[in-house]
């Protein structure tokens, strides 16, 4: 056996990560691998947010709308009713 295994293992370890003593390298991905999901969720959050908000503000300017034209009071609308329906 050559040496000392977990020796070989640890300094392939910081040949690969560093040696994580807090260089400029380790902070940067560590930092970004935690904010960035949380970063996305807040933001999508919001955006949700702005949406539902947007559509609802849409909705209330919004009159309701009559396929049959005109809105007619009981007897009127079954004449009209009556005369679109003869043969």
């Amino acid at each position: 056996m050559r040496g000392n295994r977990y020796f070989d293992l640890q300094l392939v370890r910081d040949e690969v990560w560093g040696d994580g003593a807090g260089g400029a390298d380790s902070w940067g991905f560590d930092n970004v691998a935690w904010i960035a999901p949380m970063a996305v969720f807040l933001l999508a959050t919001i955006g949700t947010g702005f949406l539902v908000k947007m559509w609802s503000a849409r909705s209330a300017q919004r009159r309701a709308v009559s396929a049959a034209g005109p809105v007619l009071g009981g007897d009127a609308v079954r004449e009209r009713i009556r005369r679109e329906t003869e043969y």
